[in-house]
């Protein structure tokens, strides 16, 4: 019989994503599929992670990294197990786009990207486009550095337009209810996406990405600054 879990971790905090993927990986030494489905989009300006990250790229991006990374061992345990992250057709918004050919433009190290933003100049649809953008960025780069026979399939997709908290705090009613979203389950069991790597989703189909997620040399900055941050090794990627 299938049992069910519920577990409490604070995102906002690598340290407590580290903790409790660590405790998670020794409790679960087999897992078949990891969904980074959790994510925030926040209205308010100036709002911090425990490390001092903007809150909507520490939330969306950085601890979705950690949590994947730490749990890589557990995932290489399972025959054809998959990553699935979450992105979103708002990665292709241009408000999110420019923060980061900006952030490029001025630092080739990106070395701000991923610090808040004043008051002034917060954007919540730019930050939250951004960082649905940077994880387009982080699948196809997991799926470029995770041997094949440690994860088979490594995807992210657009969930649909669904009426979440989230979107009805930032875009209002517009969506189908929650109850009928099932793109997530058709990509952590449909047997067609068995060995498929890098991928980005939307009402299952494959669809191309953002020209900044095609941009070699951008992603390989952006991959180099989201492991330095998240204070990840490569070489732990080789499982």
């Amino acid at each position: 019989d299938a049992q069910v879990f519920s577990e409490l971790c604070d995102l906002s905090s690598l340290g407590s994503v580290r903790s409790w993927s660590s405790d998670l990986a020794s409790r679960f030494p087999k897992l078949h599929v990891l969904v980074n489905n959790a994510g925030v989009f926040e209205t308010a300006s100036g709002q911090v992670s425990a490390e001092g990250f903007d809150l909507t790229l520490a939330v969306n991006v950085l601890a979705p990294l950690v949590l994947s990374v730490n749990l890589l061992r557990s995932l290489s345990c399972a025959p054809s197990s998959r990553i699935v992250n979450v992105s979103s057709i708002s990665h292709m918004d241009a408000s999110g786009r420019r923060w980061l050919t900006k952030a490029a433009a001025t630092d080739p190290s990106l070395r701000s990207l991923l610090s808040p933003l004043p008051a002034s100049s917060y954007d919540e649809y730019a930050a939250y486009g951004l960082s649905k953008l940077l994880m387009v960025i982080l699948t196809h780069q997991l799926a470029q550095h995770i041997p094949r026979d440690s994860v088979g399939s490594v995807v992210c997709c657009d969930p649909g337009t669904v009426n979440t908290k989230m979107l009805l705090a930032g875009w209002g009613r517009c969506g189908i209810p929650v109850e009928q979203a099932n793109h997530l389950t058709w990509l952590s069991t449909a047997s067609e996406l068995e060995g498929v790597r890098g991928s980005y989703f939307v009402s299952k189909r494959e669809c191309q990405v953002a020209p900044e997620a095609r941009d070699a040399d951008l992603v390989h900055k952006v991959w180099d600054l989201l492991l330095e941050q998240a204070e990840i090794n490569p070489k732990i990627l080789t499982v």
